[in-house]
């Protein structure tokens, strides 16, 4: 449950932008993961090194798909993502570490 309200709110900053501020964070400005956590592309499965966020980036149009959080040992592969728009061809992973992830900032 807690894993689950991390990721939504993960996922606003992302696609609200807080998360891409250019401080030098884990994601472009764009709201895109950063190179360093890109883990493989196309047809794939993930084992979590650790607890964290899996991403499915779409390459052409530079658009997160489908954020997922992982815990360490839990393993993903395409065949788990139902996504409308999936094209193997054009996907790229990325893994960001819960300890890298930014803490969510809390809005009175």
């Amino acid at each position: 449950m807690k894993a689950g309200i991390l990721s939504l709110l993960i996922l606003g900053f992302v696609l609200s932008g807080c998360a891409a501020t250019g401080t030098g964070g884990d994601f472009y400005r764009s709201g895109l993961p950063k190179h360093e956590y890109y883990v493989g592309g196309g047809v794939f499965e993930y084992r979590a090194s650790e607890d964290g966020h899996l991403y499915l980036v779409d390459t052409f149009w530079d658009r997160i798909l489908v954020t997922r959080p992982m815990e360490k040992g839990e393993s993903c592969s395409i065949g788990d993502i139902e996504h409308p728009n999936l094209d193997t061809n054009r996907l790229a992973i990325y893994y960001i570490p819960v300890r890298q992830l930014p803490e969510p900032e809390v809005i009175e």
